[in-house]
């Protein structure tokens, strides 16, 4: 997965928030995981791969229909982003 800006942590945690908060942390490995097999796709393939982008998480992002921007004091965004920032981290440990 190519290394991520810090606009599309916003956006992941926006798509994070059109699903329930329970199934966030699942979502989160998913969209993880599903852009870093992009990522391979291109590295072997010299295209993007049909379905899930170019290995970035705007790519992988943009298409699940981000919520519009909440204010930095709404709790369930800020929630959706530590979940963004925990799952990162977890991601970029292996």
């Amino acid at each position: 997965m190519r290394a991520p800006l810090v606009g599309e942590l916003v956006i992941f945690a926006r798509a994070l928030m059109a699903h329930p908060a329970e199934k966030r942390g699942m979502m989160a490995k998913e969209i993880l995981a599903e852009t870093e097999a992009a990522h391979d796709y291109i590295r072997h393939n010299d295209t993007i791969h049909p379905a899930l982008g170019d290995g970035s998480l705007m790519a992988r992002i943009l298409p699940l229909s981000p919520c519009s921007e909440p204010f930095a004091d709404d709790l369930d965004f800020l929630n959706a982003l530590a979940i963004v920032i925990e799952e990162l981290v977890l991601h970029f440990r292996r």
